[in-house]
Parts: structure tokens; C-alpha cells; sequence
């Protein structure tokens, strides 16, 4: 698969997710941390909304290794941050509005800047201390600390666990079952075991090819706020 692919996907599971959170608000579910189900609505909502909200975990994971993967191949990681920071601006009346969210809870644009932030800064750590595995992995733990407790006190979406997340798909390189092993250990960590489904946004990861493919960069920035508007006004306009 090439990258393109890889955003198709994202954006269709993060669709789904949102297309079930905003239009069967009627089939809304509690998953707690052992994975238990409190019913809000009948047997057959609750089962389509747990399977559009499972499917939609897979997106995030793939957001991370797409954001690791355009910080290696940035000409300019300054305009990379700044755009990223754009849309989280562009992105949060879309987002306020779709989740009948305030200021209070930030759309994952945001999350993606931040967790951009902290990998440049990791990469310039590897150019100042090149091999020294032991200032390395000190300073880049900092780094990921610092950058999660940012996310943690914006309430940026997925917070600590997103950071920390980006930070290890980054410093992996290549070694995508290590992503898997780390993504479900932060997710016990930081989230619950429903957030565990993700690891299967994982499988399309394993068949990226590292080719770009067709290039519609802005388009795939733009869809999140559009999604997110147009959602929002079919679920006011329904419900």
C-alpha cells in the first residue's frame, strides 16, 4: 500500500467512527475498563455503534505512522508544524460543534502538532548526541513526558497516550511489531481495552510499500473539519 492508500483508510475508519458517534446517539455504550457494556439503547443499535466505534480505533494508529512518516520526508519541518498547527485552529468550531464539545476538549489536530513538536525535537536530539544511546533515550523520554503533560492539560484528543504513541512509532523506525507490542501496552496504560482494537489499524501499516502515490495533501487536511461540519449539521437536522 502506498501512503495514499494509508490516508484512504484512515479517513474512511475515522468517518465510520464519527458517522456512528454523531447519527446513533440513541445506541450510545459505556465500555469500561474490563470491556463491560452498560446499554443505552436497544441490542441492535448497541451492536452497530460498538462495531462503527471499533472500527474507527484503527484510524488513529495510522494518523501516527503517517505524521512519523511525513516528518522524515519533510523538506521544511517548520511549515509541516505550522500547517498542522492551521488546521487544529481551522478544525476546532468543526470539532465544537459536531461533539457539542467547548474550548475545554481539542480536536486531534492538535494532538498531531504536538506529537510532531516532540519528534522534531527527538531528531534534533540524534543529530546533537549521535550513538550516545544513553543521552538519547534520556532526553528523548523528556521530551515525550513533557509533550504528553501538554496534551493532558489542553485535553487534547487521545492526550498522554497519543504522544507517547507517536514518540514510540518514531524511535522504532522500522520495527513495526514492536509498534504493536508498545501501542497495546499504552493503551492499558493510558486508555482502556476498547482502545486496544487499534492495533489492527496496524495490519495496513505492515503492507505499506514506503511509496507515496497519488498527491492530495490539502485535500486530506481539509476532510477532517468538512467531515466533521457536515455531520454535525445531518445530525442536528435528524436528531
Amino acid at each position: 500500500m502506498t501512503s495514499f492508500v494509508l490516508k484512504l483508510l484512515a479517513c474512511l475508519f475515522m468517518l465510520i467512527d464519527h458517522a456512528t458517534a454523531m447519527l446513533l446517539p440513541e445506541g450510545h455504550i459505556t465500555l469500561n475498563l474490563i470491556g463491560g457494556i452498560s446499554n443505552g439503547g436497544s441490542d441492535l443499535t448497541n451492536v452497530i455503534y460498538t462495531l462503527g466505534r471499533g472500527i474507527g480505533r484503527l484510524a488513529f494508529p495510522i494518523f501516527c505512522y503517517l505524521l512519523v512518516e511525513g516528518l522524515r520526508h519533510t523538506k521544511n519541518v517548520k511549515k509541516y508544524i505550522l500547517r498542522m498547527a492551521a488546521f487544529a485552529l481551522i478544525s476546532e468550531f468543526p470539532f465544537d460543534y459536531a461533539f457539542h464539545f467547548g474550548w475545554d476538549y481539542q480536536n486531534v489536530y492538535f494532538e498531531l502538532m504536538l506529537g510532531l513538536i516532540v519528534i522534531a525535537l527527538i531528531h534534533q536530539i540524534e543529530v546533537i548526541y549521535p550513538g550516545d544511546m544513553i543521552k538519547f533515550n534520556i532526553y528523548a523520554l523528556l521530551i515525550a513526558f513533557a509533550g504528553g503533560f501538554i496534551a493532558d492539560l489542553i485535553c487534547a484528543d487521545y492526550g498522554f497516550f497519543g504522544i507517547m504513541l507517536i514518540t514510540a512509532i518514531y524511535v522504532l523506525k522500522d520495527k513495526k511489531i514492536w509498534m504493536c507490542v508498545m501501542f497495546v501496552i499504552f493503551a492499558a496504560v493510558w486508555t482502556n481495552t476498547f482502545e486496544m482494537i487499534g492495533v489492527l489499524g496496524f495490519i495496513p501499516i505492515f503492507l505499506y510499500n514506503g511509496k507515496k502515490g497519488p498527491s492530495m495533501k490539502y485535500a486530506f487536511y481539509a476532510f477532517y473539519p468538512v467531515h466533521l461540519l457536515v455531520l454535525g449539521a445531518i445530525s442536528a437536522f435528524l436528531l
